[in-house]
C-alpha cells in the first residue's frame, strides 16, 4: 500500500471514532443504576353507605369498604381489636397485607351525640404503627393518622356516624 494512502487512511478511522467515544457515554459515565423505586406508604380514605360495619365482638367481624387506593387496600378490609377507650387494630385489607394502628377514642362533648337513638357518637382517632403488605414491591403500605366518628349501639354494631369517612 502506498505510503499516502496510509497515512490518510488513520485519520480517517481515528476521526470517526474519537467522535463516537466523544458523543456515546461508555460504562465508565454511565449512571448507576438505583434499581426500582420503593414503593411510598399512603393515606387511605374508606366511604360511602355501609364503609364502616360489623360488631365489636367480631360478629360480624367489623369490615371496612369503599376505601381507595387498592394497591394498599384492595378496596376493603376487616379489623380487629376495637374493644374499648384505646388499644391496637389489626386491619387485614383484601389480598394485600395487614395495617396496625394504635388508636384512642373520645365522646363528644361540645356537640353532643349525633347518632341515631339508641347509639353512641365515639371519635376514633391514632396513628399507623406498621404495614406487612403481601407485594412490598408494589404496595409501600398505609401511612399517617387515625381519624373518623363512628356510632355503635348496645349490642356493639359499629356504623360510619353519617356523612363521615374513615381516614387511615
Amino acid at each position: 500500500m502506498n505510503h499516502k494512502v496510509r497515512l490518510m487512511l488513520v485519520p480517517a478511522l481515528v476521526v470517526p471514532a474519537l467522535l463516537a467515544a466523544a458523543l456515546l457515554p461508555g460504562a465508565a459515565y454511565a449512571k448507576s443504576h438505583k434499581g426500582p423505586k420503593t414503593p411510598k406508604p399512603v393515606t387511605v380514605i374508606c366511604q360511602g353507605p355501609g364503609a364502616l360495619s360489623g360488631n365489636i365482638s367480631g360478629t360480624p367481624t367489623p369490615a371496612l369498604s369503599g376505601c381507595d387506593q387498592p394497591t394498599a387496600t384492595g378496596g376493603s378490609g376487616t379489623f380487629t381489636g376495637f374493644a374499648g377507650a384505646s388499644g391496637t387494630l389489626t386491619i387485614t385489607w383484601n389480598g394485600t397485607g395487614t395495617t396496625t394502628a394504635s388508636y384512642s377514642s373520645t365522646l363528644p362533648s361540645s356537640k353532643g351525640n349525633k347518632c341515631a337513638t339508641g347509639s353512641t357518637e365515639v371519635i376514633l382517632h391514632g396513628r399507623i404503627t406498621g404495614n406487612t403488605p403481601t407485594s412490598p414491591s408494589t404496595d409501600g403500605g398505609v401511612k399517617g393518622g387515625v381519624h373518623t366518628k363512628l356510632c355503635f349501639d348496645a349490642a356493639g354494631n359499629l356504623s360510619l356516624l353519617a356523612g363521615q369517612r374513615f381516614k387511615l
